[in-house]
């Protein structure tokens, strides 16, 4: 989800400053969110989509966009 925010943020052309401004959260964590540090609370995704004008569903193509999370193969999982 992380790399899915941030494309959409550039796609706004908003700053993580401006973002973080307008969503009243502290500018480190938006950065942070951004590269997958912290994780996000779907309340703070909900905030920064309404922020930048983008719905759910546009997310949720951006994550279709994104590749899949990589899993292991089935053998792999069996050694574990």
């Amino acid at each position: 989800m992380a790399e899915a925010l941030r494309t959409l943020r550039e796609a706004k052309g908003v700053s993580q400053e401006k973002l973080a401004i307008q969503a009243g959260v502290h500018r480190t964590m938006v950065g942070a969110y951004e590269r997958a540090e912290r994780k996000i609370y779907l309340s703070t995704a909900k905030l920064f989509l309404r922020v930048l004008g983008y719905t759910w569903t546009d997310l949720g193509r951006e994550l279709d966009k994104q590749d899949p999370i990589a899993r292991p193969r089935r053998d792999e999982r069996k050694r574990r």
